[in-house]
């Protein structure tokens, strides 16, 4: 996804899975949100290098993983931050640079 002002997201699994890249994404202000739910499956989110992540979700039977590693490119600049809220039941979620 190339979003020049991504600010928000829902995302919904189901007995299968989502694969979402905001690699290339570019946030609209400082701060964004992502709603990410998963019932039997799971999904995998990709940010930027220097996108701060911060996981609100909640497993049940399941759980939530933060692989990234937050780089700070310019250090006079506010760290961009994205939420990751939402339940993952017999599944997971997992966010990656």
């Amino acid at each position: 996804m190339n979003a020049k002002d991504f600010r928000s997201a829902r995302l919904f699994a189901v007995f299968g899975g989502y694969e979402v890249d905001l690699s290339r994404a570019e946030m609209a202000g400082n701060e964004a949100y992502v709603e990410a739910n998963a019932v039997f499956g799971g999904g995998e989110i990709r940010v930027p290098l220097n996108w701060k992540v911060v996981l609100q979700g909640m497993g049940v039977f399941g759980g939530y993983n933060d692989k990234t590693q937050h780089v700070q490119t310019d250090g006079s600049a506010p760290a961009k931050t994205l939420y990751v809220r939402g339940v993952a039941v017999f599944g997971g979620i997992e966010v990656k640079n």
